[in-house]
């Protein structure tokens, strides 16, 4: 083939064809990152971990394949389809190794439920190393790109600048995809097989094209710009670039990790959380590096000083997303709200765009001084892209691990910032001494070099954001009357009132329990007491521990083990208010706490370890809960309980628009021969024997307990008349939850109402003396910038959130009631004595806690 014709079937080659195939790439590469995010929830629960392994992670693999691959000229279309086919078969298969990669090591190295710190180490590395090999494969696609789709004589900066765009643009659909797409209709495996597919089919594609075109092209480099506007190769060596390109990366990262925990104050425990952070981030990185490539007169100087000037900008847009965030006043209960109403996603949407939008042009750029001449892109792209994914890793490992615990996030941004700031000023100050006109005498040298000084007052701009502002990285919870602990997987705080009579405990931003008590606890827990055999009990879910205390005093219950995702939530229950309320508790010889996710932990009990279990575990929608409501799940836990034991339950689906009780109840009888609930009470009592509950204990258990359990007069005929058997029939053949099937989880916008199930009846008002009313009303502060607002009018009961109109809520309970124009619900909450201390407002799966102000 001569060299004409291969240079006119390059000409034919379509640049629209060449687009599709590098954002489809990007397209496949990050609905893997998003559902191997959620696999790894498997095994770290509802924390930030499974983000920074796979974020992390992934770029890395990009870094060392960029390296690779770049080196590999011939027949690369060849190359680049080994590479699509192999990414989609390992995609294919890697469900089946992450989710069960915890249980899979326990067995291997045989840990016991005590080993559960080390385990989560060892996984962490397992799943990095798992990771590596596609993401490495990954890596390759972009040198790979330029080597087939880039003539050399046709480099320019702004080529590379857009087809690193595409690929990210068509990552961030993918991104999205996964929630609104995939996750919402069908399974996690079934999502792998439908992209990995796609990858298959891409490579097979490009192999018979490869075929076809017999290999890379050899020809005379034309030069892009003229001698008097092109400076030479050797002009920069490539170590300060690498040093720049880890920097970027390492700063990014470790902004993004934080971003992933801090986001959460707005969708709470949302399973959108993750596409969410990652769908404008990375739009604004291909945004930024189509732009800032741009030049009309490109020269190394000016180069340097666009990279230093971005440096700059970038950090000061980080900084500047706190106070306009914390000016617009907003509390998004769910994600629909977040997207629809623009006041919402105008503040989220500053907090996260500015520093990728700006950095997004650091890369290409850095790639373009690497080397002026299209012939050495491939090479020193894999050089430029490693140091650039290993400082991402880096940034994103040390921030989980080591920033969070011992910085916070608040340090640990001041830090990036800092750093961001030298190096932007360094390359401003690098860009002059490059220039032709860089000799210095004493006169010139303040005017030359103005601009790099002036950056060095930038460093004490942290010292503007005030502390109110920071309080999107510690959940809005700050100030004398809380307790505060930050560590690798979250924020855990405990805010209590001025007599430290009633406190709230929050992880994550996400409300878990009231203390000294809450009334879903307190029942739970009063289930469980009233079983004659309840020597060993195992409690999943440590909520604000009032569970714990109250098993503490039965001096039947002779072993405590408690299992809690959370590092922080037992740390900030050791503070001196919640010993008081906990009566030390949780220091107690019978109790044993353990931090690691519930699924994991199940499976590392020998067989018949446990007379009673306790479930306190998540609301059904929240991130991570399919894997502790799923019928794999529940046999497990019939495995761990003794023949005569019993599972005591709060499904937490009673706030879900979807079919997900019977779905959770279906899976209960699908390993339990008896299953009887509490319907008002959003209870259930599962076992493998008929339940024989002690009435003379129950009758003990309420008589001490009725104001808080809410009964009008002390009586033990709420277990046995309150719980009602449930049958195959009352179930209307629904399927039980599967581990890998998430409908429950993503029903956003997804057009269903569950699995050919119509949406729930409305609640039923019940008869109550509006007398009641009074004891209700108040104001109910649930952040600094919302509260609810709760009057009678006569005999109605009304309610009304800040800046909103007022509402009748109507009595389902005493203590229950419900809205006519919105699926919302609040319970009220009473302490030992009776009185009302606060509220809890269900909305969208989610709890929001408010106290009531004196």
């Amino acid at each position: 083939m001569s060299l004409v014709t291969v240079t006119n079937s390059i000409k034919k080659f379509s640049p629209l064809l060449v687009g599709i195939v590098v954002a489809f790439s990007g397209f496949c590469s990050l609905v893997y990152q998003v559902v191997w995010d959620r696999t790894l929830k498997y095994n770290f629960g509802g924390d930030s971990i499974s983000s920074a392994i796979v974020a992390g992670t992934f770029l890395l693999g990009l870094g060392v394949g960029a390296l690779w691959f770049g080196k590999w000229r011939k027949r690369p279309f060849t190359t680049y389809a080994l590479v699509e086919m192999s990414i989609g078969a390992y995609a294919i298969i890697s469900f089946y190794v992450l989710a069960p990669s915890a249980i899979i090591l326990s067995r291997l190295f045989s840990y016991s439920i005590s080993d559960t710190d080390g385990l989560r180490y060892i996984v962490v590395v397992a799943c990095v190393l798992f990771l590596l090999p596609p993401c490495i494969l990954m890596g390759g696609t972009l040198p790979l790109m330029f080597n087939c789709f880039i003539r050399p004589s046709a480099y320019q900066n702004k080529t590379v600048g857009m087809i690193y765009g595409l690929n990210t643009a068509g990552a961030s659909i993918g991104i999205m995809a996964v929630p609104f797409l995939f996750l919402n209709r069908i399974s996690m495996p079934s999502t792998l097989l439908i992209v990995g597919s796609g990858n298959i089919f891409l490579g097979m594609a490009l192999w018979i094209y490869g075929r076809w075109f017999s290999g890379p092209v050899q020809e005379v480099e034309a030069k892009e710009t003229s001698p008097a506007r092109q400076e030479t190769d050797n002009q920069l060596t490539l170590l300060p670039l690498l040093i720049l390109g880890f920097i970027s990366g390492f700063i990014t990262l470790s902004f993004e990790i934080s971003l992933f925990r801090s986001i959460g104050l707005i969708t709470k425990t949302s399973p959108y959380t993750f596409p969410l952070v990652l769908m404008p981030f990375l739009l604004a990185l291909a945004l930024g590096s189509i732009l800032f490539t741009r030049f009309k007169t490109y020269s190394t100087t000016q180069a340097l000083k666009r990279i230093g000037s971005l440096f700059i900008a970038a950090m000061l847009g980080m900084l500047a997303g706190l106070p306009i965030r914390y000016f617009f006043e907003f509390d998004a209960f769910s994600v629909h709200d977040l997207l629809l109403e623009g006041r919402l996603l105008f503040p989220f949407l500053l907090l996260i765009v500015p520093l990728p939008f700006l950095s997004g042009g650091v890369f290409p750029l850095l790639l373009r001084l690497a080397s002026s001449k299209g012939k050495d892109l491939p090479g020193r792209t894999g050089m430029i892209y490693l140091a650039n994914s290993v400082g991402s890793f880096l940034g994103a490992m040390l921030a989980q691990f080591l920033g969070f615990p011992y910085l916070g996030a608040k340090n640990l941004i001041i830090a990036l910032f800092l750093a961001g700031i030298i190096t932007g000023a360094l390359c401003l100050t690098w860009a002059v001494s490059k220039s032709k006109k860089a000799t210095v005498t004493v006169r010139s040298f303040l005017p030359k070099y103005a601009i790099s000084l002036a950056t060095l007052p930038l460093v004490f701009a942290p010292l503007l954001i005030q502390t109110p502002m920071w309080d999107v990285f510690a959940f809005k919870y700050t100030g004398p009357n809380v307790d505060r602990v930050e560590g690798i997987s979250g924020v855990a705080t405990l805010k209590w009132n001025s007599n430290r009579s009633n406190a709230r405990v929050d992880v994550n931003g996400q409300y878990m329990s009231a203390l000294p008590d809450h009334p879903k606890h307190a029942r739970l827990v009063s289930v469980a007491l009233s079983m004659p055999k309840r020597e060993s009990v195992l409690v999943l879910g440590l909520g604000g521990g009032s569970m714990i205390r109250e098993l503490v005093r039965d001096p039947a219950v002779k072993r405590i083990d408690v299992i809690d995702w959370s590092h922080e939530l037992p740390q900030v229950l050791e503070s001196p208010t919640a010993k008081e309320m906990l009566e030390s508790a949780l220091y107690n010889p019978k109790v044993r706490i353990f931090s690691a996710d519930a699924r994991v932990a199940v499976s590392l009990y020998d067989q018949s370890s446990f007379d009673v279990v306790i479930d306190n575990l998540a609301i059904v929608g929240w991130a991570g809960s399919t894997s502790v409501k799923s019928v794999t799940y529940f046999r497990e836990i019939k495995r761990i309980l003794k023949p005569t034991g019993s599972f005591v339950i709060t499904p937490n689906y009673e706030h879900s628009p979807f079919p997900t009780r019977e779905a959770v109840l279906a899976g209960l009888m699908e390993n339990f021969k008896y299953v009887r609930e509490y319907e008002t009470e959003g209870l259930v009592v599962a076992s493998s024997q008929s339940l024989k509950i002690d009435r003379s204990r129950a009758q003990e258990v309420s008589e001490n307990r009725w104001e808080i359990l809410e009964l009008s007069q002390p009586y033990a005929d709420w277990i046995f008349d309150g719980f009602k058997p449930i049958t195959v029939e009352t179930l209307h053949n629904t399927p039980p939850i599967l581990d890998e099937l998430l409908i429950y989880e993503y029903t956003l916008f997804s057009g269903s109402s569950g699995p050919d199930k119509p949406l729930p009846q409305s609640q039923q008002v019940i008869a109550l003396d509006p007398a009641i009313y009074d004891q209700y009303v108040g104001r109910y502060e649930i952040s600094p910038k919302f509260s609810i607002t709760i009057s009678r009018e006569g005999n109605r009961l009304m309610a009304q959130t800040t800046n909103q109109k007022k509402t009748e809520i109507f009595p389902e309970l005493k203590t229950k009631f419900f809205l006519k124009t919105l699926d919302a619900r609040i319970e009220f909450v009473k302490n030992q004595s009776g009185r009302v201390t606060g509220l809890v407002l269900y909305y969208d799966d989610q709890e929001l806690s408010g106290q009531k102000l004196e």
